[in-house]
């Protein structure tokens, strides 16, 4: 069977994560051309593209301008479980990070009541206010590393190790989820809102609301990241469709 170009990119974004572990790309290397790379791993620009956008979403590589990708000081646990578990990232796996999102929020801000300070608080309202202020100017890029900042915020704010330490292995893959929805104008504002809403709930220790409101805005992002894996599939089928008329006229 052959093998469509979401999991070509995945091949590519494995076999780069294998070529930094045994040290042919380290931190500060700039990543050959796309041109190179697709004859490196013998896939399109399109797939190259997918890997590159996926590493850079987990902060892998950062895109340097005039210059390329550039491999970037991280750690594999950030990306990889203590066990040593990969995730292919495709529709099925990312949406079961969307599932335990909703248990671990759910704990999360039930743990805060006691435990978050003025100052967590404040640094919250000021991502919240960020979040707006990209809004506005429709910066999108700015709007998704802010919201992914109010997450982790909260998880720092529960002050507990495991908490901390469990949200840094797993919500990496929250960036890639993002970097999707976040080109669906409708979901922006309906996430600044939710933020908005969710912090004013935290504040005044409506946690019972708090977690309804986590589920809804989570589930919002499940069917979104649905309808975006149709579309995807729809472009495969049309492309593969053109492909085999092309291949029809040569013959």
């Amino acid at each position: 069977m052959a093998i469509t170009r979401d999991k070509k990119s995945i091949k590519v974004f494995k076999q780069i994560i294998d070529d930094i572990k045994i040290g042919k790309f380290k931190r500060g290397d700039i990543i050959p051309s796309e041109a190179e790379l697709c004859k490196e791993y013998d896939v399109g620009r399109g797939s190259i593209r997918e890997a590159l956008h996926t590493l850079e979403a987990l902060g892998v590589v950062r895109k340097q301008a005039g210059i390329g990708n550039v491999i970037e000081d991280f750690s594999f646990e950030s990306i990889f479980n203590p066990a040593g578990l990969l995730f292919d990232l495709d529709y099925e796996n990312l949406n079961q990070v969307l599932e335990f999102r909703i248990i671990f929020e759910q704990i999360l801000v039930k743990m805060l009541p006691n435990i978050i300070t003025k100052k967590d608080i404040e640094k919250l309202e000021e991502i919240v206010a960020l979040i707006r202020f990209y809004y506005d100017r429709d910066d999108k890029t700015k709007f998704s590393e802010y919201d992914y900042m109010f997450h982790q915020t909260l998880a720092k704010s529960t002050h507990n190790i495991v908490i901390i330490s469990m949200f840094n292995m797993i919500f990496p893959f929250l960036k890639i989820i993002l970097s999707q929805t976040v080109n669906v104008p409708e979901n922006l504002i309906d996430t600044m809102k939710d933020h908005e809403e969710l912090l004013e709930m935290i504040k005044n220790k409506k946690i019972a609301d708090a977690g309804i409101l986590i589920e809804r805005h989570i589930e919002r992002s499940r069917k979104l990241l649905k309808e975006i894996e149709f579309k995807k599939k729809e472009r495969g089928q049309i492309e593969k469709e053109i492909m085999q008329d092309e291949g029809s006229m040569h013959r």
